[in-house]
């Protein structure tokens, strides 16, 4: 077993989204500012990052859908995660948890990725404590030019408030 050293990339911050800022149906940066952007050329095949958001959200307004992202390049970039769009319920208050192990393997203009990842805390009341795991297929991704690493999220109908509490970016070795 090898020993892998935590370090941050990116500080913990506090983002705070209402309604009134946010767009409900465009997909919207939502990790805390300043975006963490690796650098062109920053990643090496065998490279492995954790990404980890997390935070709550209120839907006082009935049933809505809401859609989390990684996104490598900002909004207009890569998905290297989703929820896909998780139907809720109204709610005074849910929290939720979303962390992604990004293992690259190839870099260049058409380098790869490999990304495991769970949620928690974004689904309907009936399994709403249950760990969701996803496993990606190889993504395509650009390594030869900056890009931004954030949290992305779409909303079906505007939700009474959402917050991104902790969003942290971690290279593991």
């Amino acid at each position: 077993m090898g020993n892998y050293t935590a370090v941050t990339l990116q500080n913990q911050g506090s983002q705070f989204v209402t309604a009134a800022s946010d767009v409900a149906t465009a997909i919207t940066d939502v990790s805390p500012l300043p975006d963490f952007t690796f650098a062109a050329g920053s990643l090496q095949p065998g490279n492995i990052i954790r990404v980890t958001a997390v935070g709550g959200f209120v839907s006082s307004s009935g049933a809505t859908t809401l859609t989390l992202q990684i996104m490598y390049g900002g909004t207009g970039g890569t998905s290297l995660f989703t929820t896909g769009a998780v139907t809720l319920t109204a709610s005074a208050g849910n929290s939720f948890k979303v962390e992604s192990i990004i293992r690259i393997l190839t870099t260049g203009t058409s380098g790869t990725c490999m990304v495991d990842s769970r949620y928690q805390g974004i689904s309907t009341t009936a399994n709403v404590g249950v760990p969701v795991m996803v496993r990606s297929a190889s993504v395509t991704i650009d390594t030869t030019t900056a890009k931004t690493l954030i949290l992305a999220a779409t909303q079906g109908v505007a939700l009474t408030s959402f917050n991104v509490d902790t969003f942290l970016i971690e290279q593991l070795n």
